[in-house]
């Protein structure tokens, strides 16, 4: 059995909420666990998944001990909320029973049908992917663009990653999480919690990758393959879409809603190569927007916008030009 693992902020909880709601409504009936890193965020989560009898939220304080709070003095918030995903992920392995899975998901991915059924198919003590391609700034220089970006945020993708709880894959967590707790800088050496996953496939084995195409499809390929809806059911190309990445998605105010780089979702540019490719982000805009309208309506006096560059990864990113794509 998959147990679902996701951190919410204020920040992202409607992101949070359209993630829960859309694992639900594909059928998945695995458990969902979210960490709330704020008060906000746990009561407005708490309120809206309380007729979910498979959805736990905790608070930080129930994961964390003294030396893992003293590092929310030291870190950027950011780099703080990526340490405790290990921390979170070896919580939950605790609770489970053996061979039972934890699988850790972004709160910006968004599915469009059942990845528990799909990660049962395959055998891995971990699971995770990599970014099939990443898209060019300048369409003359693809290989140079590729290139520089891996050599920044390495080969694998850490917002969708699956340990099982078997011997290899609590030794890999166990690694994984005393390197987290050591540095989650945003630099090239390590950028987060993301390029340690490098050294994961030649130090251990039962280790188990696939390029993006199906679970974790994001920004990096989505102009790739066509997009069309057949039944009810998404394609990618010739692959039923799993699990999308909204990576870098935020959401500004009610009234802009953007991508990394201040790139507004519904500007024809960023289409122009592949127009089917907007279907996937008009799907999640429009939820996003009706959650948006419902967190209002429930609690008027809450501000989920994201408007700091210091506790947005996306925005550090913009302000410190670290993959080319300042906005100065």
């Amino acid at each position: 059995m998959n147990n679902w693992a996701i951190i919410s902020s204020k920040m992202r909880v409607y992101q949070a909420l359209v993630l829960i709601d859309s694992i639900i409504k594909n059928g998945d009936k695995s458990n969902i666990y979210v960490l709330s890193m704020d008060d906000e965020s746990y009561e407005i989560i708490s309120s809206f998944t309380q007729s979910y009898a498979n959805v736990f939220i905790l608070k930080e304080e129930n994961i964390i001990n003294d030396n893992i709070r003293d590092l929310k003095n030291t870190r950027h918030y950011f780099s703080y909320c990526w340490t405790l995903k290990s921390i979170f992920c070896m919580f939950i392995l605790d609770l489970i029973n053996e061979h039972d899975c934890v699988t850790y998901t972004d709160s910006d991915l968004f599915f469009m049908g059942n990845a528990s059924s799909y990660l049962s198919s395959k055998d891995y003590s971990v699971f995770f992917t990599f970014e099939e391609q990443f898209l060019p700034k300048n369409k003359h220089d693809k290989k140079k663009e590729y290139n520089n970006i891996k050599s920044i945020v390495g080969d694998f993708n850490s917002g969708f990653i699956s340990f099982k709880k078997d011997a290899k894959g609590k030794q890999i967590l166990s690694w994984w999480q005393n390197k987290c707790i050591e540095s989650c800088d945003v630099n090239d050496v390590t950028f987060g919690d993301q390029k340690y996953l490098n050294e994961v496939p030649s130090l251990f084995y039962n280790v188990f990758y696939e390029p993006s195409t199906v679970i974790n499809i994001g920004p990096w390929n989505v102009l790739k393959r066509e997009w069309k809806r057949r039944n009810n059911d998404v394609f990618f190309g010739e692959n039923k879409a799993l699990v999308y990445h909204f990576s870098g998605f935020k959401i500004k105010n009610p009234d802009t809603i953007c991508f990394l780089g201040g790139i507004k979702v519904h500007e024809s540019d960023y289409f122009s190569n592949n127009e089917s490719s907007r279907l996937v982000y008009n799907i999640y805009n429009k939820l996003i927007v009706d959650k948006v309208n419902q967190v209002s309506s429930a609690f008027p006096f809450f501000y989920g916008y994201t408007d700091s560059d210091n506790n947005d990864w996306s925005g550090y990113l913009e302000k410190n030009n670290i993959l080319g794509i300042s906005m100065k």
